[in-house]
């Protein structure tokens, strides 16, 4: 959880297109969600001992994805479609929890019509380390229909308000790195 104490905004990276390596879940390619627009936040904070997860961006998430349908919630990737709950019912359970005890979901599913529009997927990069620009990061993996490169960090940017330095680049994925992101 970000603290009003932690000195430092959190940093945020994009990352369009799909990896090699990640395992997608039939419905995901079923569903024609063939864009995926990664938004990576490090939980490394300038000045800050602990790993930081930032609620307000995961909850700034979900209101984006409420705007374009019903929010479910399931654990991780494999209870698409078994075991979902309201983001309603998940977030009413979820407060009841010490802030410090709370961390994102690994599934957010967005139906609209019974169709489904958007998934969610969390990546733990926090708990491995992993490649850049993943390592030390919950990255939320958002696969869609249509390219949202250009609405969801214009999203992000609108509501900001310091409190997210946003990287001015979109990363293709599997990029090199050949210097650190530009930062607003």
């Amino acid at each position: 959880m970000i603290d009003a104490a932690a000195p430092g905004p959190v940093d945020i990276v994009f990352v369009s297109g799909h990896e090699r390596d990640f395992r997608h879940p039939p419905a995901i390619a079923a569903a024609g969600l063939s864009h995926r627009l990664a938004v990576v936040q490090e939980t490394g904070v300038d000045g800050w001992p602990d790993m930081v997860f930032d609620e307000a961006l995961w909850r700034a998430l979900c209101d984006f994805l409420a705007h374009q349908g019903e929010v479910w919630v399931g654990h991780d990737m494999d209870d698409l479609g078994r075991e979902e709950w309201s983001l309603r019912a998940f977030l009413e359970d979820w407060e009841r929890q010490a802030p410090d005890d709370r961390g994102p979901p690994g599934l957010l599913v967005v139906r609209s019509g019974g169709a489904l529009r958007f998934c969610v997927v969390t990546e733990y990069w926090n708990e491995v380390g992993g490649p850049w620009p993943y390592a030390d990061s919950y990255t939320y993996s958002v696969f869609s229909m249509e390219d949202l490169s250009g609405a969801l960090p214009a999203y992000f940017r609108e509501i900001c308000d310091g409190r997210w330095r946003l990287s001015d680049d979109l990363l293709a994925a599997g990029a090199k790195r050949k210097e650190p992101p530009k930062r607003l």
